[in-house]
Formats: structure tokens, C-alpha cells, sequence
């Protein structure tokens, strides 16, 4: 049981008992900026590709119309 005591201790000192969670500020805000970063871009990347598509939908439209 000592022995065990003392491995969780050794462990706990060199932050490696929980997977290494216990990082700095700076890793932290960068994974949380790279998160934030990724998800606005995915939501403005589909909302100018929706506007894009309405956009050349009307040219079509245009298109279609003035031929008649």
C-alpha cells in the first residue's frame, strides 16, 4: 500500500495522473481559440456558401426568363 501511496504521489507531482490535464494557460487558450476559430468558420463558411447559392439560383432565374 505504501508503494501504491507513493506512485500516486510521483504521478500527481508530474501531472500525469489525470492524462496530463493540468496544462499551462497559454495550451489551453490555444486549443480553445483553434476550437472557436473552427466552429465560426464552419458556420460563416455555410452561410456564405447558402448565400451564394441564392444568388447564382437568380442569375439562372434571370437567365431563363429573358430568353422567352
Amino acid at each position: 500500500m505504501l508503494q501504491l501511496s507513493f506512485l500516486f504521489k510521483r504521478l500527481r507531482n508530474n501531472n500525469v495522473l489525470f492524462g496530463g490535464v493540468i496544462m499551462s494557460f497559454a495550451a489551453w487558450s490555444a486549443i480553445f481559440m483553434t476550437l472557436i476559430g473552427a466552429i465560426s468558420g464552419a458556420i460563416f463558411g455555410t452561410i456564405s456558401s447558402r448565400n451564394k447559392n441564392k444568388t447564382i439560383n437568380k442569375k439562372l432565374i434571370i437567365k431563363i426568363n429573358t430568353k422567352k
